[in-house]
C-alpha cells in the first residue's frame, strides 16, 4: 500500500476548483483529500512560478488564490518567475519559428515513440508534414477546444515550456494578425510554418 503522501502526488484535484491534495485525518485514519487552504505559512519560503507568470511565496498561497478565484492555476516551475530582459535580435526573431517547429518535432517523437529519434529532421519534412505537425501542437495547446489560443493559453505555454525564451512573447504577439488577442489555426499555421520556411530556404 502507498502512504497517503505518495497518493497525494498522484491525485489530480479538480473539485473544489483551485484545490490541492493534503493528508488529513478522518476517523483516526490519514487519507489524501483535495482541499482549499484556509491559511498558509507566510514564513515558509518555497517560491513557485504559476503558468500565468505570477510568483508566489509558496504553493499553498497559489492554491489559496486559485480557490478564491474558483479556477485552476498550475505551477510552471519551482522558484520565482524569471523576468527575461534580454532583447530579441532580428536574426533570433526570424529564426524563432524554425526553432519552435524543431521542438515540436521532438515532442511528436516522444509522444509516438517515447524517445527522440536523431533521424527525424525538420528540414527533411515536406510542407504538408510541417503543417500537420503545427496543427497537432495547436490542438494540444487549445485546452478548451474552441479553435482559438487565448491569452491565458499562450501565457501558460510560455511560462511552463519556455520561461527563458526571450523571443517567445514578441513572436506570439505577431501571430495575432487581426489583433483580437486570440490566435486561430489559420494564423498559427501561417505564422509558424510559412515564416519558418522563409528563414531557412
Amino acid at each position: 500500500l502507498h502512504p497517503p503522501e505518495e497518493l497525494c502526488k498522484l491525485m489530480k484535484c479538480r473539485k473544489p476548483a483551485g484545490s490541492w491534495c493534503q493528508v488529513v485525518e478522518e476517523s483516526g485514519i490519514r487519507v489524501p483529500k483535495c482541499l482549499c487552504p484556509k491559511a498558509c505559512p507566510r514564513l515558509e519560503a518555497a517560491p513557485v512560478c504559476s503558468v500565468v507568470g505570477k510568483s508566489y511565496l509558496n504553493q499553498c498561497l497559489l492554491h489559496k488564490e486559485a480557490c478564491r478565484k474558483r479556477r485552476k492555476i498550475g505551477v510552471a516551475h519551482n522558484g520565482q518567475c524569471v523576468e527575461v530582459k534580454a532583447a530579441c535580435s532580428e536574426e533570433e526573431y526570424n529564426q524563432f519559428p524554425f526553432r519552435l517547429l524543431d521542438w515540436f518535432v521532438q515532442l511528436s517523437e516522444i509522444s509516438r515513440n517515447g524517445k527522440i529519434s536523431q533521424a527525424t529532421k525538420q528540414v527533411c519534412m515536406s510542407q504538408a508534414e510541417r503543417l500537420q505537425l503545427a496543427e497537432w501542437q495547436f490542438h494540444t495547446f487549445d485546452r478548451n477546444k474552441n479553435g482559438k489560443l487565448g491569452q491565458r493559453e499562450l501565457k501558460k505555454f510560455r511560462y511552463k515550456h519556455m520561461p527563458l525564451e526571450h523571443c517567445a512573447r514578441k513572436f506570439l504577439q505577431s501571430c495575432d494578425i487581426d489583433g483580437n488577442r486570440k490566435i486561430i489555426l489559420k494564423e498559427w499555421l501561417s505564422c509558424l510554418v510559412l515564416r519558418s520556411e522563409t528563414w531557412y530556404e
